[in-house]
């Protein structure tokens, strides 16, 4: 087949580029001739992916039905479906590019034949993990619709059946307090970072002793960076300062583990359930919720919002002063705190 005679068929998606911080976990179901890939993420790995799980990446194709002759699952650089149609023409999908690790696709492309063979239908697949020419023609077929751009295909109406699971707007307000924090910084009056750090709820990680100095942090637990912070250079602050903690809940996850956290009624137990939270091993206890916890979720993730905040970790002294040197380095922070 050559490049003139074939099409790119298939809705377009943005380019999904994993790290390596991350856990993805591929959910794969075959119906009425649609194969549906949709692959969920959590930014902390030891977080349970069924509950803190989002899509961050879908894909459905069609490979069965009127005017489709055959296809052909292809796992090479990219892992893709090859769907021939009765008439002399073919379009190639995409399901997952070189930007993901080559075992990950071979997850995926193991489980997509499981279903295939599981399955009761009688599908015409062709099932390659390094078919060169239909690797070649796929690649082929991508790099031209990316320099062409999408191009109109004729195609027979098809019903979302096997759509992959999706959260509700619901359940995606439970899971982090950024649209909150949104509409507090729209309808609510700036504020200085000092006046939102007094009216946030806050918790003492580590008390300053007598003549100490005394640093206020916006964290977000489920922040990759909050964790490097917390391990690389609180941890080895001098004991001279100390670190109030207000914690805030802009991740997918983040809510329901901040509102767990300011729900802690005893100021120890709380400081340690942080230290657990931002540890090598981390751990995550999420019993212990109250009516307050949400709120005070949303309280400090709004007012963070509106006092113009960026980015977590941020750092303040109790002049409401915001560090801006290098998050990394314990000597520029230390000199940056004992600064007048």
């Amino acid at each position: 087949m050559s490049a003139e005679q074939n099409q790119i068929g298939g809705p377009k998606f943005d380019r999904v580029k994993p790290d390596g911080r991350s856990k993805y976990e591929p959910n794969i179901t075959l119906k009425d001739g649609m194969v549906s890939v949709a692959v969920r993420q959590v930014e902390r790995k030891w977080l349970p992916i069924a509950l803190f799980g989002r899509v961050v990446l879908s894909r459905m194709v069609r490979i069965a039905g009127p005017e489709i002759g055959a296809a052909s699952l292809v796992n090479h650089e990219i892992l893709g479906l090859v769907v021939r149609h009765e008439q002399p023409a073919s379009e190639a999908h995409e399901v997952l590019g070189p930007e993901w690790p080559v075992d990950f696709r071979q997850k995926v492309f193991d489980q997509i034949t499981r279903e295939l063979h599981r399955s009761d239908a009688r599908f015409s697949v062709s099932i390659r993990g390094t078919g060169a020419i239909a690797v070649a023609a796929l690649a082929l077929y991508l790099i031209i619709a990316s320099l062409a751009g999408p191009k109109a295909v004729a195609q027979p109406a098809v019903p979302q059946l096997g759509a992959p699971p999706a959260l509700s707007a619901t359940e995606v307000d439970a899971m982090s307090s950024a649209g909150f924090a949104q509409k507090a910084a729209e309808s609510s009056a700036p504020l200085a970072p000092l006046a939102a750090a007094g009216n946030a709820k806050a918790f003492v990680l580590r008390p300053a002793p007598a003549g100490g100095k005394i640093i206020t942090v916006w964290s977000d637990p489920l922040c990759p960076h909050c964790r490097d912070f917390e391990q690389k250079v609180i941890a080895k602050l001098p004991a001279s300062i100390g670190v109030t903690v207000i914690p805030v809940a802009f991740k997918h996850g983040a809510r329901p583990v901040v509102s767990s956290l300011l729900c802690t009624v005893a100021p120890a137990a709380k400081a340690k359930r942080w230290a657990d939270l931002m540890a090598e091993q981390p751990s995550v206890d999420l019993s212990e919720q109250c009516p307050a916890g949400p709120e005070g979720a949303d309280l400090n993730s709004g007012l963070f919002a509106r006092a113009g905040l960026q980015a977590t970790p941020t750092i303040m002294k109790p002049d409401g002063s915001i560090y801006t040197g290098d998050k990394d380095s314990v000597e520029q922070l230390v000199k940056w705190v004992g600064q007048p």
